[in-house]
């Protein structure tokens, strides 16, 4: 199941680098499980200003990662994975939803688990 997990971050990590090179930031700690759209995921905080969201083993959305950045527009939500596409519909949805403190609050929970 931790390979499942491993395996996302590892798909996420060249959205945060140009192709060659490796990304400027790591999702490898330790992080929090947070529901969105029904389903479970873990909630890894990468740096101050990316996070990844990772379905958890067994959940309708599996295997599926959202990565969330913060830019000067807001926040960019991405997302890659072969689990069921409602589930992970539904969880972009909720998502979306998240106020910018809402999402700097899901951050810093998942960073003081480190």
């Amino acid at each position: 199941m931790k390979a499942i997990a491993a395996a996302l971050l590892l798909a996420l990590a060249p959205i945060g680098a140009r192709a060659g090179e490796e990304p400027a930031w790591d999702c490898h700690h330790t992080s929090i499980v947070r529901n969105f759209g029904g389903s479970a995921w873990r909630v890894y905080a990468c740096d101050a200003t990316h996070m990844a969201l990772v379905s958890e083993p067994g959940s309708a959305a599996a295997p599926y990662a959202f990565q969330l950045d913060f830019t000067d527009d807001g926040v960019v939500v991405s997302g890659t994975g072969q689990g069921d596409r409602k589930a992970a519909d539904a969880a972009y949805a909720d998502i979306a939803k998240l106020s910018d403190g809402e999402v700097k609050a899901l951050l810093a929970g998942a960073m003081a688990q480190r």
